[in-house]
């Protein structure tokens, strides 16, 4: 997709918007809504159950996020293949607020479990979205560089103020 070929390799709008006119003018690249097809393990058979079964003992049911310790597994992982063989990660760490008026709370959870829906949406599948302690969030991305990792924060944000969370 656009979003990621520009997520491996960022550059401005006023760059890559002559280059993917002349990809589409040359019919080297053609637009498509059907999103990319990837094929699952046939090697193997997997137990898509137990595969599940894990994914919902490290998730939030509240929120649909990955609980602070996952989180902190997860990055120890990444840190290790960062050490090993020198794999990139980012860690992009925010908060998220409810502002009425003058005052600032927490979000309710249905605002924070829409919230995490809005983020699934245009992270992938190998980045990690979690609670970072009590009233902090986490997205670790694996094999990304901090300016992707900040073009997905915009991107992030774009899909938050889209409309208010959760009513």
């Amino acid at each position: 997709t656009l979003f990621e070929v520009l997520r491996r390799r960022p550059m401005a709008k006023k760059d890559w918007v002559p280059i993917m006119f002349n990809l589409l003018s040359c019919d080297l690249i053609t637009l498509s809504d059907k999103p990319p097809k990837t094929a699952l393990l046939e090697s193997t058979v997997l137990d898509r159950s137990a595969i599940d079964g894990i994914a919902r003992q490290l998730l939030r049911t509240d929120t649909g996020m990955m609980t602070y310790p996952a989180l902190q597994y997860f990055l120890e992982q990444e840190f290790h293949r960062y050490e090993i063989c020198g794999s990139p990660f980012s860690l992009v760490l925010f908060e998220m607020w409810l502002r009425t008026g003058d005052r600032v709370e927490p979000l309710p959870v249905p605002a924070i479990k829409e919230a995490a829906g809005r983020i699934y949406s245009v992270k992938r599948s190998i980045d990690i979205l979690a609670h970072h302690e009590v009233l902090n969030y986490a997205l670790v991305l694996p094999q990304t560089e901090s300016a992707s990792a900040a073009m997905l924060a915009h991107r992030i944000l774009e899909v938050l103020q889209m409309g208010t969370l959760g009513g």
